[in-house]
C-alpha cells in the first residue's frame, strides 16, 4: 500500500470515528497499522475505537514507544483509564443472564400469563401477543 493510500485510509478511519461508527473506523485503522506499523496517529485513534480494555493499553504503549513526547498520549491514557472504569461499573450493575424479576411479575403456572404491567393495550406487547383463535 503506498503512503498516499495508507494517508486516504487514516482519513476515512477519522472520519468513521467522529462519525460514530467505530467498527468501521477500527477496521481501516488495523489496515493502517498493518501497512505502517509507526503510525503514531493511527495507534492513538485505535485506543479510541477499540472495545478492548487490553487493546487501548497495547496502543497507547505503542504510541510511547514511537513518540514518547507525544502532546496527547497522557490525555488518551486519562480518556481511557475513565472508558474502562464506566465500562467496569457499568458491568458490574447487572449481573449477566439473570433477570430481576419479582414472583408477582409473572404467573409461572400459566403459561400465557403476561408480566405485570403490560396489558393488550401495551403497543409494544401487542404486536408481540400471538393472535387469540
Amino acid at each position: 500500500m503506498s503512503e498516499t493510500e495508507v494517508l486516504k485510509l487514516l482519513e476515512s478511519a477519522i472520519l468513521a470515528a467522529r462519525e460514530g461508527d467505530r467498527e468501521q473506523a477500527y477496521i481501516a485503522l488495523r489496515q493502517v497499522i498493518d501497512a505502517d506499523p509507526d503510525n503514531v496517529a493511527a495507534w492513538l485513534w485505535l485506543a479510541g475505537v477499540t472495545d478492548s480494555p487490553r487493546e487501548g493499553k497495547v496502543a497507547l504503549n505503542r504510541v510511547q514507544q514511537l513518540d514518547p513526547d507525544n502532546p496527547r498520549l497522557e490525555e488518551a491514557r486519562a480518556w481511557l483509564q475513565a472508558q474502562n472504569k464506566e465500562a467496569a461499573a457499568a458491568d458490574s450493575e447487572v449481573e449477566p443472564g439473570r433477570l430481576d424479576l419479582d414472583d408477582d411479575d409473572l404467573d409461572l403456572a400459566d403459561p400465557e400469563s403476561e408480566p405485570a404491567g403490560l396489558d393488550d393495550d401495551d403497543a409494544g406487547f401487542a404486536a408481540l401477543k400471538p393472535e387469540e383463535q
